[in-house]
Order: structure tokens, then sequence, then C-alpha cells
């Protein structure tokens, strides 16, 4: 079971997409105007019970969650190591993939598209509160023991190879393209597309926008 979670901004939809297109859905509808979605509300409905002390109702959403992948920021912004460990006690099997980017340029990006993401501080304390959030999270991860990966956006959208590696060797993932997952993408499959190909179509400079400076 991988979990791909993160900073905002930071491509866990791009990836989570690419899961559903080699066959592996993580669940929730897909918002093609934003990039956004793909992650179910049972995390936050979990994370609602863990928050109410209600903790019985908590580890039954979680032992009956089934999927071999899915998508949930909230892992890491909720600011709850007590959920992942939750998680981590219920699910030997998780691995967990951390997308983190540069605190300022997320900053930068979160401010730039506010009403989306209901962040409306100043960029200094967007960015401060994004790095302590990435710093706790990634300490609770190592106090658990919880095998873990992270990647670095923008960069991991052109080290397609460590991509790869990281969703077959790590997580244990069989790669095999799925036509029928690819239009609601804008993605067209041709017959004979390798995975990296799907990639390279999916990662392009027109979809991927990001703070360079």
């Amino acid at each position: 079971m991988l979990l791909i979670t993160g900073t905002p901004r930071s491509g866990t939809t791009l990836l989570a997409a690419f899961c559903k297109m080699m066959g592996h859905d993580p669940g929730g509808d897909y918002k093609r105007e934003t990039n956004r979605g793909l992650e179910e509300g049972f995390a936050r409905v979990a994370l609602d019970q863990l928050k109410r002390r209600n903790l019985e109702a908590c580890d039954l959403i979680i032992d009956r969650y089934d999927r071999s992948v899915f998508k949930q920021p909230h892992f890491l912004d909720c600011g709850r190591p007590e959920f992942l460990e939750r998680w981590a006690g219920k699910k030997s099997e998780l691995r967990v993939l951390i997308l983190l980017r540069d605190p300022r340029q997320l900053a930068i990006s979160l401010s730039e598209n506010a009403s989306l993401f209901n962040e409306w501080g100043s960029v200094d304390i967007t960015e401060t509160k994004y790095r302590h959030l990435s710093e706790m999270f990634l300490e609770a991860v190592r106090k658990l023991d919880l095998p873990h990966e992270v990647l670095r956006f923008p960069e991991f959208l052109t080290a397609y190879d460590q991509v790869e590696l990281l969703l077959t060797s790590f997580a244990g993932l069989r790669l095999k393209p799925k036509p029928e997952a690819m239009p609601q993408f804008g993605v067209t499959y041709e017959d004979g597309d390798t995975p990296r190909r799907v990639w390279e179509k999916w990662i392009e400079p027109t979809r991927v926008r990001h703070v360079r400076s």
C-alpha cells in the first residue's frame, strides 16, 4: 500500500494520476481545470474521528481501506503525527512517498492561488508554516521507522527513472498502461506506449506550472 503525501503544489496529483493511468486507481475525482483531486474523503473523516478521540471509528475506517495507492496531503499538513501512527499500526505494508517543494517557492505558488487553497497569509508566514509541517512529518515518519522516500518538485518531473524505481521496487507496483484511464487526463494512448512514454505525454511544460525563481 502506497501513500502519496506531501506539501501542496508539489506534484501529488500528477503522480497519483500517473498511477491511475498505470492501473492503480487512488480514488477520488479529478478536477482537470485546476489539476487537483484524486483523493477520497475517507482520510478526512478518519482524521476527524481521531480529533474527537473516537479511536474505534478511526481504526474501523483504516481497517476497511484497501487500495494499492492513495493520495492524501492531509497526512502532512494536518500537523497530527498520531494520525500517521494509527495507520502504521494498522497497515504493516504501508509505504510513504513524500513530495516536497522548496518552502519559499511553495509559499509563492500558494499566494498566487490563494482562493484554491484557502491560504491567505503572507508569503513569509506560509513559508514558515510548511517548513515546520514538513520537518515535523519527516521526524514522525523516521520515529515510526516507516519505509519512506522523498521526491523533490519540480526535479522529479524530469527524473522518470527515479520515479519508476520508487513505484516498482519501493512500492511494489506493476506499471502497465491502462488506455481507458487516460482520456480524463488529456493523454492519448498509442499502441505500444510504454510507461515512460505515458509519463512524457503527461508531464509536459504546458501542463506543469511552477515558480522558477
